[in-house]
């Protein structure tokens, strides 16, 4: 049913158990917190990176949409 992915983690076990849970939890969180290191004090910045992805989110799904 799900395809297992085996570590190995050479005795460090616990810590890996703290670190993969971080890690997922860090990765949306830079990816908010990168654009609004550089974003000026009105926050254009930040909404123009947002208006980039969603269209380019759109362009991707109507790329791949191939219904009649």
């Amino acid at each position: 049913m799900f395809n297992s992915v085996t570590v190995k983690t050479r005795g460090n076990y616990p810590l890996s158990i703290i670190h993969y849970p971080l890690s997922i939890i860090h990765y949306p969180l830079s990816i908010i917190h990168y654009p609004l290191m550089n974003a000026d004090s009105s926050g254009r910045q930040i909404r123009d990176y947002g208006a980039r992805l969603l269209d380019d989110l759109a362009k991707n799904i109507s790329a791949r949409d191939t219904r009649p």
